[in-house]
């Protein structure tokens, strides 16, 4: 088989049919380049250049989402150490009122769409590129000091949370839409560690979450090429999400207590993507023992259209040779 680049790749898998191998995409965090959009689309151009991935992630500064709110962030300068958020703007109901719906041309907004700008065109179409967002209601949930929060204001203060919902969901559809105008493909849509048992019951998720996720979705579902689905976390709410306007899911199927690969396919009738544990098997694992699960991962999913990844953002101490062999070894089995 001829071998094709990353649109035909996507285009093939959505069609039903097998492309030359299952497309694949890595993504991680920049933690001291991501504070400048200039900076920061170096990075993420370097990275897509050293590596050719079929789908660009753009591994955006995790708080662009909420220091608009309030939410203040003591940044890093140092590769592998993680931003610390330090304050929070919501504590309690009456704190929720400040949660207002805000303009696309906020700077921490602006910062990113000129980052999406940079990387477009450095890396031009048909490389499909998305951009993260993050559901409303995840959203919020980092608008307070910890879970717990959330949770006790949905169980007491449903009509306030409701209300800020609103107001968060307005300004990110508004946003989704401006990111394509920068030239993104779609967005990379994650619900982090709201949408699992270990947090809500499946009813609040279907109240407090998904008609929020659907109205974000539905604002660029017209126009957008490409959007994945990330379900986050444990013992997820996969099932839930089948009729979700998406190309692809992604969530991590290694974790026992998630549905496997062929379990999330069979359930969703989408292209799936993962089967690496970020940390067992990029961290821990030895090359050879790597390059082994890569291999047994292919063979065993090339019946479904599935493509390889990790089931969320790769550890920044992730060796990036590591990365590299994944990607040897899945070209490899091609040949």
């Amino acid at each position: 088989m001829t071998a094709m680049d990353a649109y035909d790749r996507w285009q093939t898998l959505f069609s039903g049919t097998n492309p030359d191998r299952p497309p694949m995409s890595f993504w991680r965090h920049f933690f001291d380049q991501e504070n400048s959009p200039d900076t920061f689309a170096e990075a993420m151009i370097g990275f897509q250049k050293r590596f050719n991935w079929d789908l660009v992630k753009i591994n955006s500064k995790a708080s662009y989402h909420i220091e608009p709110w309030g939410v203040k962030v003591r940044t890093s300068d140092d590769a592998l150490t993680k931003p610390v958020k330090e304050s929070w703007p919501v504590h309690q109901a009456a704190d929720l009122d400040k949660i207002g719906r805000l303009p696309v041309s906020h700077p921490e907004f602006a910062a990113q769409l000129s980052a999406a700008q940079a990387i477009r065109k450095a890396l031009p179409r048909p490389l499909p590129i998305v951009m993260t967002m993050f559901s409303p209601l995840s959203v919020l949930g980092d608008l307070v000091p910890d879970d717990e929060t959330l949770v006790k204001l949905i169980a007491e203060s449903p009509k306030e949370v409701a209300a800020a919902l609103e107001n968060l969901t307005a300004t990110f559809a508004d946003l989704a839409v401006e990111f394509l105008n920068a030239g993104v493909d779609g967005l990379f849509f994650a619900t982090t560690e709201w949408a699992s048992h270990d947090r809500l019951t499946p009813e609040q998720y279907e109240t407090f979450g998904k008609p929020y996720d659907l109205r974000v979705l539905n604002a660029t579902a017209g126009d957008a090429t490409f959007t994945l689905l990330h379900v986050c976390a444990s013992n997820n709410f996969l099932a839930h999400f089948a009729d979700y306007p998406v190309d692809v899911v992604n969530w991590d199927a290694s974790d026992p207590t998630n549905p496997a690969l062929r379990e999330g396919w069979s359930t969703l009738l989408k292209p799936v993507m993962g089967g690496l544990d970020r940390y067992k098997d990029l961290l821990d694992l030895p090359n050879d023992a790597l390059a082994d699960k890569t291999r047994r991962l292919v063979e065993s999913h090339r019946d479904l259209p599935f493509a390889v990844g990790p089931g969320c953002a790769v550890p920044v101490n992730v060796p990036l040779e590591k990365l590299a062999l994944v990607k040897e070894t899945v070209i490899g089995m091609s040949n």
